[in-house]
């Protein structure tokens, strides 16, 4: 599926995909609906658009896959990017953005890279990863608005290497759980509530020159 115009449903899928494949939604396209694409086999999204979902998620890749967001992207629902089944990478320059729950949300091992001037936003936590170990790296903003939230939350263990410039913030900055986990920060790393690293199952936290 290539999009330049506007695909909308207003009660169900924006676009969705029963198998692998690609969605490529160029810049001034918009993918919308109760839920924007969703993807049952492993394939590929790529955006330079706008992909809204009212209710679900705005991104959903069911087998992993990935997603990559461009400066000019916008994509955001109840979660703004969510993966199962296999491993995935989101890769971000853009805004990915969560209303409800997580605005990018791992949940089968992965990798998200929030580039520069990216922005992944959500009302429970930024970035949350389950069930097997991943790996985050920021050079942008992942905020959570939520108190008792993360900015990232390793519910698995793995890697946070927040760059110089970069900024997580959440009730908790990051939170790491499950198994070992490494933080690495340049950057800054802020709590609202709780602390901004939290390490629950072992691990190591680096703050390097000019992290804060």
């Amino acid at each position: 599926v290539v999009n330049s115009g506007a695909i909308t449903c207003n009660s169900g899928f924006g676009v969705i995909l029963n198998s692998t494949g690609m969605v490529t939604n160029n810049a001034g396209g918009q993918i919308s609906g109760a839920s924007g694409v969703q993807m049952d086999g492993a394939g590929a999204i790529t955006n330079a658009g706008a992909i809204y979902a009212t209710a679900g998620s705005g991104v959903f890749l069911a087998a992993g896959g990935s997603v990559t967001n461009s400066a000019s992207g916008m994509i955001q629902g109840a979660y703004g990017v969510k993966t199962a089944g296999s491993n995935a990478t989101i890769t971000n320059t853009g805004s990915i953005v969560g209303t409800i729950n997580g605005a990018a949300y791992i949940g089968a091992g992965g990798a998200v890279t929030n580039n520069a001037g990216g922005m992944i936003e959500g009302n429970t936590y930024g970035v949350y990863t389950q069930n097997l170990a991943a790996a985050v790296s920021n050079a942008g903003a992942i905020p959570a608005a939520y108190a008792s939230g993360a900015g990232v939350n390793l519910a698995a263990g793995g890697t946070v290497t927040n760059s110089a410039g970069g900024l997580i913030q959440g009730g908790y900055g990051v939170k790491t759980a499950g198994s070992s986990a490494t933080i690495t920060n340049a950057g800054s790393i802020v709590a609202t509530t709780y602390g901004a690293a939290y390490v629950g199952a072992g691990g190591a936290v680096t703050n390097n020159a000019g992290g804060l």
